[in-house]
C-alpha cells in the first residue's frame, strides 16, 4: 500500500478499530487498543515524512536506549536486515515495528522512546538496505600530541583530541583506549551526529622517567573502523635545584668603627621538588649576619627562597674576604656566595650635647642638634650651664640610638611640658605602649626621634658602669615625689653636679648610657 493512501485512509481504520474493541473483552479491547494507536501514530504522519534509509540504517545500528543493544548488534535481529531472524519479518514497515514494539517483551524498552518519524526511516532501511548509501566519517583534530616534560608520577594538564562527524550517518564510537598506562583518555563519546563534534581528554602521567611513547585509539563504525593518534612525552625525576642571586657582594670602603648597609642574597628552589637546607654558614670574621629566613633543616619548595641578610663590619685596614655557604640537598650540595671589602680607618663624627637651664621655672634641658641649640640660645630664659658630652653623630658600630620623648602640659598644672632621653630599650618599650599610636596628647610620651648615638653601660642603673673608654652619663630625676607637679630629668658626665643633685633631693637613677671620650 503507498504511503499517500495510508495517510488517507488512517482516520477511519482508527475510529473502526475503536469501535470494534467496545464488542471485545477486556484482554481483546487492549490489545486492540494498543495496536490501533500505535497504527495511528505510525500511519499519520507518513506523508509529511519523507523516508531516509541512510537515518534508518543509523538508527538500526545505534542503541537508542542507553545500556541496550542495538538493532544490528541484538540477538533478535542482527547486523543484516535482509536475514528476518526472529521477529524482524514485519520490520519493513513502520506499523510492523511499532506493534512488536508493544508487544514484544524484549523490545519493551524502546516503548515511549521512538518517534514515528524514526520508524519510517528505520523500516525504509530494512525493506532495502541498499538505498542506504551514506556512511559516517571520523576526522580527528590532530595526528599526534607532545606533552611537557612531566614528573614522574604526576599528571600532566589535559590534551584534548577533537572528533568531527563529517560523513552522512551517526559516527559511532565504540572504544577509546590507549597502548600505554602512562596516557589517559576519558571522553563522553558515544554517538557524534553528521557534523557534530566530541571532545576526547589525554592526559600524561608517566610511571618511569624518559621518553614515552603510546597510540591513542578509536574504534568506530566509519570506514577502517580505527582512527589513532600519536602519543609522546618526556617523564623526569623530581629533584631541586637551586639558584641564589646574588653570587658575589662588594660591600666596598668601611671605616673600622662603621659597619656597612645590610646586603640580602635569596637562595630559589627552581627544580620540581622541595629543597632541604642542610646549614648556613659564614666565614670571615669580618662579615655577620643580620637577619633573613634561611636556616638549618628549612624546606624550600619549588619556586619559593629564602634569604640571608650580611654586613660588613671591619676589624682592620685593608681588604677582608668571606664566603657564604648554604649547604642543601640539591647538586652540587652547597651553594656559595663570595663576599669582599675594604676597611679604612675612619674617625667617627661626633658632636656634643649641651645643657641648657631655664631659669624662670629651673629647669634643665639637653640636646645635640645645631637647630635647637640656634633657637635657645636667642630664646628669652634659657642659657647654656657650661656642661656637656660627646655623642655620635651617626650610627656607629656597637652603638644606639638616644631617643627624645616629650610629655606635654606635665608640670605645673598643666603650664609646661618636659623631656626625656633613653637608648635603653626595655624603656622604649614601655613608652611606646604608654602612647601606641604616638599622639601628640597632655601626658603622654611622645616620640621626637633619634637625638644622637652612644654606647649601652655594661651595667646600667646606680652603680653603673662603662667599658674602658667610655664616659658614663648620669641620669637624676626631680620627681613628684619631693617636688610635687615639678618633674625634669637631668642627663650629665659630671660626677660632681650628679653627686650634689642627689643630695639636694633628685632621684638617682644611676648611669643610662655611655659616651666617647
Amino acid at each position: 500500500m503507498r504511503l499517500l493512501e495510508l495517510s488517507g485512509i488512517c482516520q477511519n481504520i482508527c475510529m473502526d478499530l475503536n469501535l470494534r474493541s467496545r464488542l471485545l473483552n477486556q484482554s481483546g479491547r487492549q490489545l486492540i487498543l494498543h495496536f490501533g494507536v500505535w497504527l495511528c501514530a505510525i500511519l499519520w504522519p507518513v506523508a509529511a515524512h519523507g523516508q531516509d534509509a541512510n537515518v534508518g540504517k543509523a538508527l538500526y545500528n545505534t542503541p537508542l536506549v542507553s545500556g541496550q543493544l542495538s538493532c544490528g548488534a541484538g540477538a533478535c535481529h542482527g547486523p543484516d536486515p535482509l536475514a528476518r531472524q526472529n521477529r524482524i519479518q514485519n520490520g519493513d514497515e513502520p506499523g510492523g515495528i511499532g506493534f512488536a514494539i508493544n508487544t514484544v517483551t524484549q523490545m519493551a524498552f524502546l516503548r515511549g522512546q521512538t518517534t514515528a518519524a524514526q520508524l519510517i526511516d528505520i523500516a525504509a532501511y530494512i525493506a532495502d538496505p541498499a538505498a542506504a548509501t551514506g556512511s559516517p566519517a571520523a576526522q580527528l583534530s590532530a595526528s599526534q600530541l607532545t606533552f611537557a616534560d612531566t614528573i614522574v608520577g604526576q599528571a600532566s594538564s589535559a590534551h584534548v583530541v577533537n572528533v568531527t562527524n563529517t560523513g552522512t550517518l551517526h559516527l559511532n564510537i565504540v572504544t577509546v583506549t590507549t597502548t600505554s598506562a602512562d596516557f589517559a583518555a576519558s571522553t563522553n563519546c558515544a554517538s557524534v551526529a553528521v557534523g557534530a563534534t566530541c571532545a576526547i581528554l589525554v592526559t600524561f602521567t608517566p610511571s618511569v622517567s624518559g621518553a614515552r611513547i603510546a597510540t591513542l585509539n578509536l574504534t568506530h563504525n566509519a570506514p577502517g573502523g580505527i582512527s589513532s593518534v600519536a602519543l609522546g612525552g618526556t617523564a623526569i625525576a623530581a629533584r631541586p635545584v637551586t639558584q641564589v642571586s646574588p653570587n658575589a657582594i662588594d660591600f666596598g670602603e668601611v671605616g673600622l668603627s662603621f659597619f656597612s648597609e645590610v646586603r640580602t642574597v635569596t637562595l630559589s628552589n627552581t627544580g620540581n621538588s622541595p629543597l632541604l637546607l642542610n646549614a648556613v654558614t659564614l666565614v670571615g670574621e669580618d662579615f655577620a649576619r643580620e637577619g633573613g629566613t634561611c636556616a638549618a633543616g628549612l624546606s624550600i619548595a619549588p619556586s619559593q627562597s629564602c634569604s640571608v641578610g650580611l654586613r660588613f663590619i671591619p676589624s682592620v685596614e685593608g681588604p677582608a674576604n668571606g664566603t657564604l655557604r648554604l649547604s642543601h640537598d640539591a647538586a652540587p650540595p652547597a651553594t656559595e656566595v663570595s663576599l669582599a671589602g675594604l676597611g679604612t680607618r675612619a674617625t667617627p663624627e661626633t658632636r656634643l650635647m649641651t645643657e641648657y637651664r631655664y631659669a624662670p621655672l629651673n629647669y634643665y634641658f639637653v640636646t645635640s642638634r645645631d637647630a635647637d641649640k640656634t633657637l635657645l640660645d636667642q630664646a628669652s630664659g634659657f642659657e647654656r650651664t657650661g656642661l656637656q658630652f660627646k655623642v655620635f653623630a651617626l650610627h656607629e658600630r656597637d652603638t644606639h640610638g638616644i631617643t627624645r620623648y616629650y610629655f606635654d602640659k606635665a608640670a605645673l598644672n598643666g603650664a609646661r611640658g618636659t623631656h626625656f632621653y633613653t637608648l635603653l630599650d626595655s624603656e622604649k618599650t614601655l613608652l611606646a605602649a604608654l602612647n601606641p599610636d604616638n599622639n601628640l596628647a597632655p601626658v603622654k610620651p611622645y616620640n621626637e626621634g633619634i637625638d644622637s648615638y652612644a654606647y649601652l653601660p655594661l651595667q646600667a642603673g646606680v652603680g653603673g658602669f662603662c667599658d674602658a673608654g667610655q664616659v658614663p652619663v648620669y641620669r637624676i630625676f626631680r620627681g613628684n615625689t619631693r617636688f610635687p607637679d615639678d618633674p625634669n630629668h637631668r642627663f650629665t658626665s659630671s660626677v660632681a653636679v650628679y653627686q650634689s643633685m642627689v643630695a639636694a633631693g633628685w632621684d638617682d637613677e644611676g648611669v643610662k648610657f655611655c659616651a666617647p671620650e
